[in-house]
């Protein structure tokens, strides 16, 4: 069975992610800080899996942490569904949002790297989209031109 790190695993979209690897069997190990989640999530998806869920509590940005867990697990690839997600929060606090979503993808990529671990699925936001493009939006529509924090750091990354 094969390991696939989720970072924020247990946040919405991370543990809709878990559950779907699960059942196609594939083994998701979490990486989670539970900042922008709950610790209960990992038990839920305990329930509805009836299978033991492997979890760190980590913040990516803690790099020597972060080492330890890919030194210990052997994995190919990597989901990253982490990060600060309130338009409005980013709004008020931008300087968060930018040392929280960029640094830690920093710190995610480096340690990828240093592991030679090459396959990044990256859970991004329509919001990287130029507010411009016309409706629906496809992957090959035009980005940029973001209005808020949250969004740019999305970008950025």
């Amino acid at each position: 069975m094969k390991n696939i790190f989720v970072t924020g695993g247990a946040g919405y979209i991370g543990s809709h992610t878990v559950i779907s690897l699960l059942e196609n069997n594939y083994n998701p190990l979490i990486l989670d800080n539970f900042s922008n989640s709950h610790r209960d999530t990992i038990k839920k998806l305990e329930k509805i899996s009836k299978k033991k869920i492997t979890f760190y509590d980590v913040d990516l940005r803690d790099k020597k942490k972060l080492n330890l867990i890919f030194k210990k697990y052997r994995c190919d690839t990597v989901i990253h569904c982490a990060g600060y997600k309130s338009i409005n929060e980013s709004l008020k606090e931008p300087i968060l949002y930018f040392d929280n979503n960029i640094i830690s993808t920093i710190s995610l990529l480096e340690c990828m790297k240093q592991f030679k671990i090459f396959n990044l699925i990256f859970s991004s936001s329509a919001s990287v989209y130029d507010i411009n493009q016309s409706l629906p939006l496809k992957e090959n529509s035009k980005i940029g031109n973001t209005t808020n924090p949250y969004a740019n750091s999305k970008y950025i990354i």
